[in-house]
């Protein structure tokens, strides 16, 4: 056994001990010095932009400069003048620099007459009312353009004098903050699932500083102690640039304090007489449509945060809205501009001007006369697309009900109505035994939708002059191939029936365009087969975008030949069981028109830049899909069917029209039959005029008709009068 002198041990230990606590306190070091390179890092590198930001917003001031969104314009054809459809006024916003102000009360009281004037100018004295109890009922930026702005509080009638009073109080409690103690993330402009969901989402995360209300998602920056956090959490939900979000959150100077804008021009001069330092106008440019609701399913409109939505508005945005410029300049530390330094100018850039291709004089009489058939056809709704055959220009594109872009969120507006069982109708929700909620214009929003390149439905009959072409065009029949018709026809499970007796016997198939006679197309597709009468679909431009200059244009439904039953093929060739939209079947006329050729719609004409060069829409010639002989061919049968045929009530005494009548019955919902009843039909015509030298091709679409479910008795009517007024204001000699 080996044995160590107690002194030898201490020694041991002691030296030991000694090492470890110079591991230790090295280690320590160590640590220290991790976490504040770690710390660094993140602040210098990963954080670099945010605290950038910060720094310049405190360094820095800056006035955004807006640019001047493009106008939309028409073009007359003949005098070359340009109509505006689309245009801006330039009214002044009155805000207030918190930082400049000695005499709060004071600036308040002068401001506060000026501001009432704005609100409560040629108004009623409830209205007015209303209208001020609304302005200081919100903390926010009032927008007296606002129609679904609401009160917190229940309006109550004063004079003159108490709602100046009160408007000058208001003021003086936003002017007297030094601190921006609110910003707006997000408003509802109209209460739905989606907007609920949002805001139930955004109060589960319990971010310090943000309030969730039913009109809007707010913040106070100065509650918010890490705004990269929460812009983290919120900028997806939101739709927010995440950059932005962190700049709006994070607590700051108020420099900027909005009172009121589109103040009226002599209101603006008052303020400037006024001369108080910190009391600032900035023209704005507001959207305004001078010919209201002329083509607004074709314009679209700017919402509220300045963002064109649906048509042209919404296609062209980022081409009509231009690059806003800005002035940045140095601050002291007391936050005042310094007019030396390191200051900064970027001028704004103006938007394009998109010039349509629309006759501004067609479409206005085109939208009166649409609107008197849907209403004497006691009618859902109905469409208009006229298009040059030879260029691809639209002409005209009509749809009602529409709406005023000037006024769009009255379409919001509801009405409460008695529910008639017999009739078909869209309600939001039961408020009574007998009683319904619904748009006052039957569709609400739904009207900003363009239904001739965005709503798709099942053509019916005026896709027939379609399948006779195909016939003809691949040598499968001629106009004077015969068949039997008994009337009916069973394919798979179905039965197919004519809608006409006039149908029975042997036939031509002249005959059978003439009458609309389902068994006569059924014989063509037959003979067709599935593959080759698929592809000349294809080729016709069915089940593919016309690319046409619009939003949210939708391709149709053309089901692959290979997943075609026998009853696919059968009801296809008189136009069930195939989609397409308005748009798609005027491309298929024009080419009939043409001679043959699928055009590309266009419907801007040209494009004018700030600088005044001009881009110009040419003529893009798609694809062949028929021979220029089964074209005159087929305008010949559609003359026929015009001139014998249950199209008759088209007929003019001067002009030979070339057409086809329409009538398609809707799908159930579940596409597992049809709707039956009154008002289960989509009536419809499409034709060209004049027929052997056409001007124009037209499609008229009527849906869900009661005065009569035939499209002979309806599209045609409106067909035939709106060709007089096209073929006299084109001043076009008879051709008979």
């Amino acid at each position: 056994m080996l044995h160590f002198p107690y002194s030898d041990l201490f020694f041991m230990v002691h030296k030991r001990f000694h090492i470890n606590r110079y591991y230790v306190v090295g280690g320590g070091f160590l640590l220290i010095f991790l976490v504040v390179a770690v710390r660094l890092f993140y602040l210098q590198v990963i954080k670099h932009d945010y605290y950038l930001a910060q720094a310049k917003e405190q360094h820095y001031g800056s006035i955004i400069l807006p640019a001047k969104r493009g106008e939309i314009l028409l073009k007359d054809p003949r005098s070359n003048e340009y109509y505006k459809l689309a245009t801006n006024i330039t009214l002044d916003l009155l805000y207030v620099d918190p930082l400049w102000i000695e005499d709060e009360r004071g600036v308040s009281e002068k401001l506060a007459p000026i501001v009432y004037e704005t609100l409560c100018r040629d108004k009623t004295d409830v209205q007015c009312n209303q209208l001020v109890a609304t302005y200081i009922g919100m903390a926010t930026t009032p927008d007296t353009a606002s129609s679904s702005s609401t009160s917190r509080t229940s309006p109550v009638l004063q004079d003159k004098n108490a709602l100046v009073d009160a408007v000058a109080k208001y003021i003086y409690r936003l002017i007297s903050q030094k601190e921006v103690t609110r910003v707006i993330l997000k408003r509802f402009y109209e209460d739905t699932p989606e907007a609920e969901q949002l805001r139930q989402k955004i109060q589960s995360y319990a971010l310090e500083g943000v309030t969730v209300t039913k009109e809007m998602i707010s913040a106070d920056p100065t509650q918010i102690r890490h705004p990269d956090d929460v812009a983290e959490k919120l900028t997806k939900d939101l739709d927010f640039p995440y950059d932005d979000l962190v700049a709006k959150l994070t607590r700051r100077q108020s420099r900027y304090v909005p009172l009121i804008n589109k103040l009226p021009p002599d209101l603006s001069d008052q303020v400037r007489a006024l001369n108080i330092k910190g009391v600032v106008l900035i023209p704005e440019h507001w959207r305004y449509y001078p010919e209201k609701t002329l083509a607004a399913s074709v314009i679209g409109f700017l919402d509220t945060s300045g963002i064109g939505q649906y048509g042209i508005e919404g296609k062209y945005n980022a081409e009509l809205t231009g690059v806003e410029g800005e002035i940045q300049s140095q601050n002291d530390p007391f936050g005042r501009q310094l007019m030396i330094g390191d200051n900064h100018f970027k001028p704004a850039h103006d938007g394009s001007s998109v010039v349509l291709t629309i006759d501004r004089v067609v479409q206005a009489e085109v939208e009166k006369r649409l609107a008197k058939a849907v209403e004497d056809f006691k009618a859902n709704d109905g469409d208009v697309v006229i298009m040059d055959p030879f260029t691809g220009k639209i002409i005209a594109m009509a749809q009602y009900p529409t709406f005023d872009p000037n006024k769009y969120a009255d379409v919001y507006k509801t009405t409460e109505i008695h529910y008639d069982p017999g009739k078909t109708m869209t309600v939001l929700k039961k408020t009574g035994d007998n009683t319904y909620l619904t748009y006052v214009n039957k569709f609400g929003p739904a009207v900003f939708v363009n239904d001739m390149v965005s709503n798709v439905y099942d053509p019916g009959s005026i896709f027939k002059p379609v399948t006779v072409s195909i016939g003809i065009d691949s040598g499968e029949i001629t106009p004077r191939t015969t068949y039997y018709d008994t009337g009916e026809i069973s394919v798979d499970e179905y039965t197919i029936h004519n809608a006409t007796q006039a149908c029975l016997g042997f036939h031509d198939m002249t005959h059978a365009l003439n009458y609309s006679c389902n068994i006569g197309m059924v014989t063509i597709a037959k003979k067709l087969g599935k593959s080759l009468f698929y592809n000349y679909i294809i080729n016709y431009g069915f089940g593919e975008r016309t690319d046409i200059e619009l939003d949210e244009e939708s391709k149709g439904v053309v089901p692959f030949y290979r997943n075609w039953a026998a009853a696919n093929l059968a009801t296809i060739a008189f136009g069930q069981g195939i989609s397409v939209t308005p748009l798609q079947m005027a491309v298929a006329y024009s080419a009939l028109a043409n001679g043959g050729l699928v055009l590309q719609p266009h419907i801007v004409q040209e494009i004018i830049s700030p600088d005044g060069k001009t881009d110009e829409t040419g003529v893009d010639i798609v694809r062949r899909v028929i021979s220029k002989e089964t074209a005159d061919t087929m305008t010949a049968m559609l003359i026929s069917s015009v001139e014998n045929g249950v199209a008759r009530k088209v007929r003019l005494e001067k002009y030979f029209i070339a057409g086809k009548t329409g009538t398609s019955q809707i799908a159930a919902k579940n596409r597992a039959g049809f709707e039956e009843g009154e008002g289960t039909t989509i009536a419809s015509f499409a034709g060209y005029a004049p027929a052997n030298n056409p001007k124009f091709v037209m499609i008229v679409k009527i849906n869900r008709p009661r005065s009569s479910q035939w499209g002979e008795s309806t599209a045609a009517v409106l067909f035939k009068d709106i060709s007089e007024f096209l073929l006299e204001y084109y001043n076009i000699p008879p051709d008979r």
